[in-house]
């Protein structure tokens, strides 16, 4: 903002909210460990396949936003966020509000999207833990669901409007 000359006062943040409603979730015993996106290099899927390799427990599913999102998370471990630069991070907030753990990059969108409602690591090994712990004990995983609904469209179409407000005073 300092480089620009612009007031803090005068500066909207407007989130997205959650994509698209999974609906109540029942979760069930996992089966595979959950990736939701596509493959470009900022995704970092090298890492991905490494973690989960790792980890050794069971199989990474790789899906698309037009799958059946709902039941891929009922019988994920986790969703594994690795993308080394994020706009957004809408599939983590996803799973966050669908009651999936998430264990991710520490990526800046991503870190501002979950924030302590996430597991972080930089390395595959540090994935692969995060896996395990979760696997092991499955109570141990934070809760997302309180950090998901901070994030609406409701909220976002208030922020714009709020933003637009701003700009013509």
């Amino acid at each position: 903002m300092t480089r620009w000359g612009l007031r803090r006062s005068k500066v909207v943040v407007a989130h997205h909210g959650p994509g698209q409603p999974l609906g109540p979730i029942t979760r069930q015993a996992p089966r595979h460990v959950l990736y939701v996106g596509d493959a470009e290099p900022r995704k970092n899927l090298p890492l991905l396949r490494e973690a989960v390799a790792r980890f050794g427990r069971l199989p990474l599913r790789i899906a698309t936003p037009a799958d059946d999102l709902a039941d891929l998370h009922a019988h994920a471990l986790a969703l594994v966020h690795p993308a080394l630069h994020e706009g957004f991070g809408l599939t983590a907030l996803e799973a966050l509000a669908a009651g999936t753990p998430v264990v991710a990059y520490p990526s800046l969108a991503v870190r501002e999207i979950c924030g302590d409602a996430a597991l972080y690591a930089t390395t595959a090994d540090g994935l692969a833990a995060h896996l395990r712990r979760l696997h092991d004990d499955p109570e141990s995983a934070p809760d997302g669901r309180a950090q998901a609904g901070r994030f609406s469209w409701a909220r976002c179409a208030d922020e714009h409007l709020r933003a637009y407000t701003l700009a013509v005073r």
